[in-house]
């Protein structure tokens, strides 16, 4: 194992480090073979999964939550119900979307159409 020099905040660090432990940085840079890499610093994106509710659901999601809550005021079983469906309802809405960003300064990839 040999040190090498982190090219961010010059700390001496392992050359078998993926990232620097003082600053964080990444250290090795993206093999062309792998043709996933940031267009302004050269390094590999990572995929990052972010988990949305779609717009119109949540909408829908709302009005039945308020539904069931005045529901509930009049009769507790039929406001349970009601809200129940809206918790399925904002299960089943769910999406989920996995897009590459570069670790170090933030770029998202396109996404692919």
């Amino acid at each position: 194992m040999t040190m090498t020099v982190c090219r961010e905040c010059s700390a001496d660090i392992s050359d078998q480090a993926a990232a620097c432990p003082h600053c964080g940085a990444p250290l090795k840079a993206v093999p062309a073979s792998v043709g996933l890499a940031c267009n302004t610093c050269k390094l590999a994106l990572l995929p990052i999964t972010t988990t949305n509710v779609n717009g119109f659901v949540g909408v829908i999601i709302t009005i039945v939550a308020v539904i069931g809550l005045i529901a509930f005021l009049f009769n507790w079983l039929a406001g349970l119900i009601v809200l129940a469906f809206a918790l399925l309802l904002m299960i089943a809405g769910r999406t989920s979307a996995t897009r590459m960003r570069c670790p170090k300064c933030g770029y998202y990839a396109p996404a692919k159409l």
